[in-house]
């Protein structure tokens, strides 16, 4: 014990102490940031895993999780190969992907924020005009195809069915027309939908205009020509809130996130003096 004391008091033992200190302090130091050196720590495993089970929802099978640690030390060897040879300085597209990595940081600020009820009843009063439901009608038609004697004739054939609905007592008189390749009943389209169905014609325009009750027509669809009874109408009209509470949270959570964001950047933006040299400010003053 004796001999342990007297060493500890020698000066050339606390040399050797402490330089075995700054030895393993600078090995550790090399080995974190020494470009040569592809470290693959159980943070980067965990980063790995992570992500693989957000993106598919269960941990990745041993040889899946080695495919992605073979990968990233790949694409880190490249990165850092890249960078070294000043690839990235002027990269837009590298440029880019570090602009959206700080706009996608900057989202964060809006994670866990809930609203309370009153700012969603708020919000949906000012915003009502993005809830109105847009009118819808449900009606059927019958149709009458070019293809069978080209585009006058079957607007013809159209007429002439008319003409026999019109004459005719029987209320449940429907004439037979041509094989139409999607639905002759609809019910409470808006007119996207019905576009949709009938393709980019005036047949939209035209068919929420017409009376309910009686067959009009013939009007021109994008298939051909048709006869429609409108049935029903429903107005357009804004929700009851309760109905529609989730999409204006949504909606909520989306404008706070894009405020927030604006509000970021700008913070960002007012750190840096911005010197402008270019010319665009005088052509523009000159038009």
């Amino acid at each position: 014990m004796r001999l342990i004391s007297n060493l500890i008091r020698e000066p050339v033992v606390h040399f050797l102490f402490f330089g075995c200190l700054l030895y393993a302090a600078a090995s550790l130091h090399a080995r974190t940031t020494d470009p040569q050196r592809i470290v693959v720590s159980d943070a980067v495993v965990k980063r790995l895993t992570d992500r693989y089970v957000q993106q598919f929802g269960s941990m990745p099978p041993s040889d899946r999780l080695e495919y992605l640690i073979g990968r990233y030390i790949q694409d880190e060897a490249l990165y850092r190969q890249g960078t070294a040879m000043g690839l990235g300085n002027d990269d837009e597209i590298i440029r880019r992907r570090i602009i959206q990595k700080m706009e996608f940081l900057g989202d964060g600020d809006s994670y866990g924020v809930e609203p309370t009820k009153q700012q969603l009843r708020a919000y949906f009063d000012e915003h009502s005009s993005r809830y109105i439901v847009p009118e819808r009608v449900s009606f059927s038609h019958i149709y009458f195809s070019p293809d069978q004697g080209g585009d006058a004739k079957a607007r013809d054939r159209a007429v002439e069915a008319l003409a026999r609905l019109n004459a005719s007592k029987d209320s449940s008189f429907v004439p037979s027309g041509d094989s139409f390749p999607g639905r002759l009943n609809f019910a409470l389209e808006d007119r996207d939908e019905v576009t949709r169905s009938f393709g980019e014609s005036a047949f939209a325009q035209v068919l929420f205009s017409l009376s309910v009750g009686r067959w009009s027509g013939p009007i021109r669809s994008g298939y051909g020509w048709h006869l429609v009874q409108l049935q029903a109408r429903k107005a357009p009209h804004t929700p009851n809130f309760a109905t529609v509470v989730e999409d204006v949270r949504t909606d909520w959570r989306n404008d706070r996130q894009n405020q927030l964001k604006r509000e970021a950047l700008q913070r960002i933006v007012a750190q840096y003096q911005v010197i402008r040299e270019d010319h665009a400010r005088d052509r523009l003053e000159k038009k």
